[in-house]
């Protein structure tokens, strides 16, 4: 029986996996029989540690896996470096990749210049990566100009406290 670690990401406590998960679960009526393994992180793709994807890494150096599948390549990494060296690893284990929504990034089905696009595909995932931290840093920088707090609310001191009451 297959072997599948399935890895879902998302970048923020206030995000879910929902639908990465529906459509794993599309993607999982076409297969064989498999024993699954769940994965979730809600952390930065870009992130040094990722606690769930670090123990499925730990399964797959193991030999206890023999696909990963992820809803899409950004979700997999948003390092460019670091996501097509994992996945160069993975190949050296053997063990496949896919990418649901990006099947031609599978690496199931070997094919020319795969390689290629894979790096392509990362580079693009850390592109969307820097453009989305950009933009948040120009809003950052408009709302500040326009006198806007940034920020948690300031607790109230002892006197401001007292006076509410």
């Amino acid at each position: 029986m297959k072997r599948i670690a399935v890895y879902y990401r998302v970048s923020t406590k206030k995000q879910d996996h929902e639908i990465q998960e529906a459509a794993f679960a599309e993607w999982a009526k076409l297969q064989p029989a498999a024993r699954v393994y769940v994965y979730r992180d809600k952390v930065s793709g870009n992130a040094k540690r990722r606690p769930n994807f670090d123990a499925m890494m730990e399964l797959v150096r193991a030999g206890k896996i023999d696909q990963v599948v992820v809803y899409s390549i950004d979700r997999f990494s948003r390092n460019k470096a670091k996501g097509l060296q994992t996945i160069l690893e993975l190949q050296e284990l053997k063990v496949s990749f896919t990418s649901i929504t990006q099947p031609f990034l599978s690496t199931a089905n070997a094919m020319p210049f795969q390689n290629v696009l894979l790096a392509a595909f990362t580079e693009i995932a850390a592109i969307e990566r820097e453009t989305i931290v950009r933009r948040v840093r120009e809003g950052m920088a408009v709302a500040k100009a326009k006198g806007k707090r940034l920020g948690k609310p300031r607790a109230l001191s002892s006197a401001d406290e007292a006076s509410v009451r």
